[in-house]
């Protein structure tokens, strides 16, 4: 009978609680009391019962039973999709910003070794339940993405706070190792619809190795602020939340790296831009003319387009600028000596103006862009990457490498990671629509939001072909 040991100690005489066919899938969860839980499954299916059930007891900090406590009996199956087993417990729980929280108890169910097999979960009143199945008709996570049978979830927090499950599935549709099948490990980032209470958890299985994205079907839309597009080195487009994918130059070969990405004004559509001033359009973003293919006297950094997609502006590193379609050239540094060199721009909400950044946090306006300080001048920790403009044109921000943020003008500050310990630089970041919040971008595809920007995912801990080189806003 399958038993679970700790130090040589045979756990399941003291846990099973009676002849329910043994103990199997152990998991140790410490609830923000500090104080350790032991879940796991009584494998009534073994032995051919009809039920089987989840069960935790308290642990000492020796991590075995506490004495004289009884086993708490968390969930048993009765769902049809269950097909009469529930396994491999995981509990998480999900703090309030207001205080309090909620236990998620995430499990499998039905058989491994079929392509039903599927990941639940469950609410608790704490680690000793009751639970209440939130699956009352379709489960988590199924078959789906070049995955089936998921399983086995595992919860984990990254630095960054985002809570990322860790699970096992049969690659592709071979399923059985008799079948030559395996079951390699996949991440999914989870997330939470907080529009309906208990929160309602969502599974999003990011593409790997061009499979296809797989998503629970309890995933609602993405509330507002939370949608945001990365974009890497090589052209490659990450989309998070309902940000629409319209293409990607990930597959082609570059003569030279994209430096960034400017979405249109509908969100249906975006144009990446090279270091050579090459552009890429995508979904309903036009193409007005580019630079590639002409000698430059500076690489081309950043670009920002006009609210009608009727044009846009190109700005190089010496600050030189380049117009096309109707994007208007209302003046340039380039011929200029800088301190430093121009590292970004970003236009006016009429089109008629916009500003430049340079990595000392010089800041140059033209046409009806007003100038509302900077930070040329001033001793900085890290170098200037990035700006952003206020909804209004009233004021801007700047991100440093540190993620440092500085803000002038109108644009509130809300927050920066600036003096904490980053895996990767900051490369960029991007204003919600409202100027109410803002996102920061890694080099790594880590999102930090601030104000009243969401998070709905990142590349943070994914291994990348090339870095992340800027974020823009699909909300």
């Amino acid at each position: 009978v399958p038993v679970v040991c700790q130090n040589g100690v045979d756990l399941g005489a003291t846990v099973d609680n009676g002849n329910y066919g043994g103990s199997i899938d152990p998991d140790v969860f410490t609830d923000p009391s500090g104080q350790s839980w032991l879940l796991w499954k009584s494998d009534g299916n073994h032995i051919g019962l009809g039920q089987t059930s989840i069960w935790s007891v308290p642990l000492t900090s020796f991590l075995v039973p506490v004495g004289g406590a009884n086993p708490s009996p968390l969930l048993s199956d009765d769902q049809s999709w269950q097909r009469g087993i529930i396994e491999g417990p995981n509990m998480y729980f999900r703090p309030a910003s207001g205080g309090g929280g909620t236990y998620f108890l995430f499990y499998s169910g039905g058989s491994f070794g079929t392509s039903t097999y599927a990941i639940g979960w469950a609410t608790c009143s704490g680690p000793s339940g009751p639970c209440s199945d939130g699956t009352t008709s379709n489960p988590l996570l199924t078959s789906s993405g070049g995955m089936s049978g998921p399983g086995g979830p595992d919860v984990y927090t990254l630095p960054s706070g985002q809570p990322v499950t860790a699970f096992a599935a049969w690659y592709g549709t071979t399923i059985g190792y008799m079948s030559s099948g395996f079951r390699p490990m996949y991440l999914a980032d989870l997330t939470f619809d907080t529009s309906i209470s208990p929160p309602t958890p969502c599974l999003t299985l990011d593409p790997a190795g061009g499979s296809t994205p797989a998503a629970s079907p309890t995933c609602s839309p993405a509330p507002p602020n939370s949608s945001y597009w990365l974009v890497a080195s090589d052209g490659g487009i990450f989309t998070f939340g309902n940000a629409g994918f319209f293409g990607s130059a990930g597959s082609l070969p570059l003569i030279s790296p994209v430096v960034g990405m400017t979405p249109t004004a509908s969100k249906d559509g975006y144009w990446l831009v090279a270091s050579d001033g090459g552009i890429f359009t995508y979904g309903d973003a036009a193409f007005h003319g580019s630079m590639g293919g002409k000698p430059l006297n500076a690489p081309v950094v950043g670009m920002a387009a006009m609210p009608d997609g009727g044009g846009y502006w190109l700005v190089a590193s010496d600050g030189g600028i380049f117009s096309f379609g109707d994007a208007a050239f209302h003046g340039s540094m380039g011929g200029t000596p800088l301190n430093k060199p121009i590292v970004g721009m970003a236009a006016t909400n009429d089109g008629l103006g916009y500003w430049l950044v340079a990595s000392d946090g010089g800041i140059f306006s033209f046409g009806d862009a007003a100038f509302h300080g900077s930070m040329g001048g001033i001793p900085l920790n890290r170098p200037i990457v990035g700006m952003a403009a206020g909804s209004n044109a009233l004021g801007y921000w700047m991100v440093a490498s540190d993620g440092g943020i500085f803000d002038f003008g109108d644009a509130g500050f809300y927050g920066s990671v600036g003096g904490t310990p980053l895996n990767r630089p900051a490369v960029g970041m991007a204003a919600t629509p409202d100027g109410h919040g803002y996102w920061i971008a890694a080099s790594d595809g880590g999102i930090f939001t601030y104000g009243d920007a969401n998070f709905y995912g990142s590349t943070g801990g994914t291994v990348l072909n090339k870095p992340v080189v800027g974020t823009a806003s699909a909300s």
